[in-house]
């Protein structure tokens, strides 16, 4: 394969689109934040129910739209997705209420619950050559939708000095444009595919890795949704520009692209349970940082922190997903996005009644308590499982199977 035929694969293609939908989703995101601060005079639990609400219809929908793309097709659902977001991203802005935009943020969630779970599987179907060209793609996909979270807020800071309605306009466009883009992709290849499902039998913990990473992956989440959902306030409040601000959530997604780009090439983190439970941990004291801090500085080195958690607990939830299942992969990428939407709900919606009714800086206290108790529950589980088998049965510290990324 020449390096055009290797830069051009459909599985490359595809995570272009990946990028682009995820860049647009921060744009807006942040948008809908800052519409709701300066021009809606939104209260803080308010800002925190914006976020909730899109995340609810996005893990709601994610439990079945992994199952609807099994039967339907994937390239089919994550072209309604794109259509239903432009739709959803264009009436945004023109909504004269706070009221009205809670009651409009969950056709996006909803939405979105169809692009992902399908585009996920269909990487993995597109893809051919076993588990290191798996992990190559999954790498590269990882690291790719990052990289447009970590633009987009950044992108949307200066694109809102030019008007309240360029971040939500731009990336409509953006949306609409990935339909004749998808559709040029051709379709996966049967489910059966050589992944390794034969290898993954090998590994008695897989099941458990999974359950240890959404824990990980939920708390991870939450402490993600507090920052996106509450951080724009608080900077305001601080006095921040709308460009800093983004800025600085920048960061958060910079510590994820860092770790995704680790993971593309190292395979060690793969069924050990440090990874996490450091990630956690320096995660846990990121969001202390944002709790004492009023220096951009510090915020943006506890983001990092928080950012790079999110990368090892997601990259290892859709590892332990998708390696060696040969059958149904859009419903386990589907409950993979389930778990961390679930996440995305309950931070920024607790966080956003803590900043209603005490201040902006307990929900980042929170995030640290919820980042701490998932190691305590991860550990008491790992050790459980030992536990009930004998010492040299155990593989969870044998070398990792493969090289992964997502």
């Amino acid at each position: 394969m020449t390096l055009r035929q290797r830069l051009f694969a459909p599985p490359r293609r595809l995570i272009v689109a990946c990028f682009c939908m995820d860049m647009n989703v921060a744009m807006t995101s942040l948008a809908i934040q800052n519409m709701g601060i300066y021009k809606l005079s939104a209260p803080n639990v308010v800002l925190g129910l914006f976020a909730t609400l899109s995340s609810v219809t996005y893990t709601l929908g994610c439990l079945v739209s992994g199952g609807l793309s099994d039967r339907y097709g994937r390239r089919r659902c994550a072209v309604v997705a794109c259509l239903g977001t432009t739709l959803a991203w264009i009436v945004l802005p023109n909504l004269g209420s706070w009221k009205y935009v809670l009651c409009a943020v969950p056709l996006s969630g909803a939405a979105l619950s169809l692009f992902w779970p399908s585009v996920q599987a269909w990487i993995a179907e597109l893809t051919t050559g076993g588990r290191q060209e798996l992990s190559r793609n999954l790498g590269l996909f990882n690291i790719l939708w990052a990289t447009g979270l970590m633009i987009g807020p950044v992108a949307s800071g200066y694109l809102w000095n030019l008007g309240p309605l360029w971040p939500f306009y731009v990336p409509a466009a953006l949306a609409l444009a990935l339909v004749p883009w998808l559709i040029g992709i051709p379709r996966g290849a049967s489910q059966a595919t050589d992944t390794g499902a034969e290898e993954f039998a090998e590994h008695e913990d897989g099941t458990l890795f999974l359950h240890l990473a959404w824990i990980g992956n939920f708390a991870s989440w939450f402490a993600g949704g507090i920052v996106g959902a509450l951080f724009p306030k608080l900077g305001h409040e601080l006095q921040y520009t709308v460009p800093l601000v983004g800025w600085l959530l920048f960061a958060f997604r910079l510590g994820q692209v860092l770790v995704f780009v680790y993971t593309r090439y190292e395979q060690r983190w793969q069924y050990r349970l440090w990874p996490m439970l450091a990630g956690e941990a320096l995660a846990a004291v990121g969001m202390i940082c944002a709790v004492v801090s009023a220096s951009p500085a510090l915020f943006m080195v506890g983001f990092a922190l928080a950012g790079a958690c999110g990368g090892i607990t997601y990259v290892g939830s859709l590892f332990y997903a998708l390696h060696g299942r040969e059958e149904g992969r859009g419903k386990t990428s589907g409950l993979h996005e389930a778990v961390l939407g679930s996440g995305g709900v309950l931070g920024p919606l607790i966080g956003g009644v803590a900043a209603q009714f005490v201040n902006l800086r307990l929900p980042f206290a929170m995030a640290a308590a919820v980042l701490l108790a998932a190691c305590v529950w991860q550990l008491h589980m790992f050790k459980s499982a030992r536990s009930q088998r004998q010492p040299a049965s155990v593989t969870v510290e044998a070398e990792p199977c493969c090289g992964k990324g997502h």
